[in-house]
């Protein structure tokens, strides 16, 4: 089922009928049989036409066992990140550097317990991040 905010805002849920409710007023298909489950995979679907993406970098395949981090350029760093999360399940994308408000790449997952959009931001400093970079 999907439904948007208005249609159960007001809803009252020690007050209603479960199944009644999801068919009737959330437009949901309930099994016959609702003990007999069966996973569906899941709808849920991302806009990502605020993003301008570049191709990728594969930063891993170049690294060894001893790799210092801090000889990667920034861009390396970002496209390593982006592929720790692809390495995670998440389906990855790099943006394209401009006034993005930080953002270096997106990930998105359809897993039912971490799903959803993560915007990434990804630095390769040497010194300490300052409080001053989030308090803007």
């Amino acid at each position: 089922m999907s439904a948007e905010r208005p249609k159960f805002i007001d809803l009252v849920l020690t007050g209603v009928d479960p199944t009644a409710c999801v068919k009737k007023r959330l437009n949901a298909l309930v099994s016959l049989n609702p003990f007999d489950m069966e996973a569906i995979e899941p709808f849920i679907t991302f806009d990502l036409k605020r993003f301008r993406f570049t191709d990728d970098l594969d930063v891993v395949a170049g690294l060894d066992s001893r790799a210092n981090l801090l000889k990667l350029s920034p861009t390396e760093f970002e496209h390593l990140v982006r592929q720790l999360f692809a390495a995670m399940g998440a389906e990855t994308w790099t943006t394209i550097p401009s006034k993005d408000g930080g953002v270096d790449a997106v990930a998105t997952s359809k897993n039912l317990f971490f799903g959803g959009i993560c915007l990434i931001q990804a630095k390769r400093w040497t010194g300490l991040v300052g409080l001053s970079l989030y308090t803007r």
